[in-house]
Order: structure tokens, then C-alpha cells, then sequence
């Protein structure tokens, strides 16, 4: 268990840019207590129509009529995705359970998900591996949570969430608006500015989420071929569901012990990926400060 908890998701260099940038931001009172939240608020609702832009991309053709059925699809989602980030950013419980993200994935789509998690098997069109069967998501979203709840570091945690919700796929749909949003709540909680993933990011996210989700998939097939014994043995306990406190102690232990060999190089550029996101928005707001600032406060200042 204790390997896992120094396993770093994300590029130590990225790391502590993010870390110097926010205590850089951090350090101007005046910004942080009043202009940041309000900032803050706007960037998330940027992502939001951001999220439902790369959804709705190629969904529909370039006729007029398809323009309006598109305009309407996009204003639809993005009352609920806000509501969804409202009733989140209210609830989050400082750690993730079934119920926040049942609800939340709920929120998102209510026609779709109103019966919560599916039922029935998914495909995603042109994905390497299709999302688990059915009957296999209370394994899989047993197994991420224990994962996740080891994180401490709210950035690592949200990634990893973004990553592993959309592999999952709870959801008849929205599952990228869903993990996409349930990240970003968890960044505004830890005081990170949320992730933006653009239109125009839209082939690069999409290609390093599905070669992250298909790497995590060929690690765990040869884990659970080649040392065919506690793990295999942890994904059917978790399958069971009903273990006592003392069991789900012990298999949580093993699901721990082989998460750093599940990792990956194509998981670890998918979470940069993110990262830099964090970064850039962060890069943006310090030069705000700095160019506002830098004939009173600090005129040689770098950033």
C-alpha cells in the first residue's frame, strides 16, 4: 500500500510550476479573496461549454436545420451540466462515493440517466476497448474508488477520476461531461482553477484518453493472465460485493499493491496532458498580476 502512495501520476516538473504559480497567486490577498472566486466561476462554466462542444462535434451535419438541433442539444446540456456543477460544488463530500457520482451523472443527462448507472452494454464509437459489461460496475467503481481515495493530492485525485470514470463509463451517456465535471470539482475544492479542454484540443484529448484506457486494459489483461492469483482474486471478492470491513481491508491492500504496475506511459501523458491545462490557466492569471502590479509591488518580478 504504501508503494502506491508515493506513485506520482503526474510529471514532478509540472507539479511544482503548478504549485509556485498558485502560491504566486496566493500571495496577492486582493486577487485571491476577491477577483479568484469570481474568475474561478467563469472558467468553469467556460469548461462546461467546452465539454459539451466535444461531445457534440460530428454529431450532427452542416445543413441549416442541423444547425438549429444543434444549438438547442448545446444550449440543453449546458443547463445541465450547470446544474449539476452547482448541486456538486454544494455536495461534494471530500471524497468520491457511488451516490455522488450516480447523482451527478443524473444531473447531467436527466432523460438518459435517469435510472442512474446502465444496465446494458456501451460502445464508444471508434474506442480500442469497449467500457465493462454491466454486471461488472460495482467491481470496477469499487476498484477505482479505493484507488482514488489513496490519492492525496486533489490534482492527482481528479485526474485520475477524469481517467477512470470515462474507462468505466457508469452511464448510458454523458460519461465524458460527467468525468470532465466531477474533475473540475474536485481541483475547485482543493483551490485549483478547473481544467479547459477546448474544441480545438478535441482530436488530441480524444486520442490520448482512448490510448490511456486501452493501455490500463492490456496492464490489467496481463496482470490478471500472468500472476493469476491475489488480484484475480481481489477483482472477484470485489464482483461479490458484501465483504466483511476485515476483507475489504485486505483486497483494498491489493488492489493498492498492483496499481503500480497497471500504470502506464500512455496514463501518464493523458494526466500532463491535463496538467499543463492547470498550468496554462495559471500561466494566463500570473502575468495578469504581473503586468497590473510590477510598478508598485514587484517591477523585476518573474513569473
Amino acid at each position: 500500500m504504501s508503494n502506491h502512495n508515493h506513485f506520482c501520476l503526474i510529471n514532478n516538473g509540472i507539479l511544482t510550476e503548478i504549485n509556485r504559480k498558485e502560491e504566486r497567486l496566493r500571495s496577492n490577498p486582493s486577487y485571491y479573496l476577491d477577483f479568484c472566486k469570481m474568475k474561478q466561476r467563469a472558467l468553469q462554466r467556460e469548461a462546461a461549454k467546452h465539454s459539451v462542444s466535444i461531445e457534440l462535434e460530428g454529431v450532427y451535419n452542416t445543413t441549416s436545420k442541423d444547425r438549429i438541433l444543434k444549438s438547442r442539444e448545446q444550449k440543453r446540456c449546458e443547463r445541465c451540466l450547470f446544474e449539476a456543477l452547482d448541486w456538486g460544488l454544494q455536495n461534494y463530500p471530500k471524497k468520491l462515493s457511488e451516490y455522488f457520482i450516480r447523482h451527478t451523472g443524473v444531473l447531467v443527462d436527466p432523460t438518459q440517466n435517469s435510472e442512474g448507472f446502465r444496465n446494458t452494454r456501451v460502445r464508444i464509437l471508434g474506442a480500442k476497448v469497449s467500457p465493462p459489461a454491466p454486471e461488472k460496475l460495482k467491481r470496477e467503481l469499487s476498484m477505482f474508488l479505493i484507488e482514488n481515495d489513496s490519492l492525496k493530492n486533489p490534482i492527482e485525485k481528479a485526474l485520475h477520476s477524469h481517467l477512470h470514470l470515462a474507462r468505466i463509463h457508469p452511464f448510458l451517456d454523458g460519461n465524458g461531461r460527467t468525468s470532465r465535471l466531477i474533475q473540475n470539482i474536485i481541483l475547485e475544492d482543493g483551490k485549483h482553477f478547473p481544467i479547459i479542454i477546448r474544441k480545438s484540443d478535441r482530436e488530441e484529448y480524444l486520442e490520448l484518453i482512448d490510448n490511456a484506457i486501452y493501455s490500463r486494459w492490456i496492464a490489467e489483461t496481463d496482470l490478471h493472465s500472468h500472476k493469476n492469483g491475489e488480484y484475480s482474486k481481489a477483482k472477484d471478492k470485489f464482483s461479490e460485493g458484501n465483504l466483511t470491513p476485515k476483507e475489504k481491508k485486505y483486497y483494498s491492500g491489493i488492489v493498492l499493491k498492483a496499481y503500480g504496475e497497471l500504470m502506464t506511459h500512455e496514463q501518464s501523458e493523458f494526466y500532463n496532458f491535463l496538467a499543463l491545462k492547470i498550468r496554462d490557466v495559471l500561466q494566463r492569471e500570473t502575468e495578469k498580476i504581473y503586468f497590473h502590479s510590477r510598478k508598485n509591488s514587484n517591477p523585476n518580478g518573474k513569473f
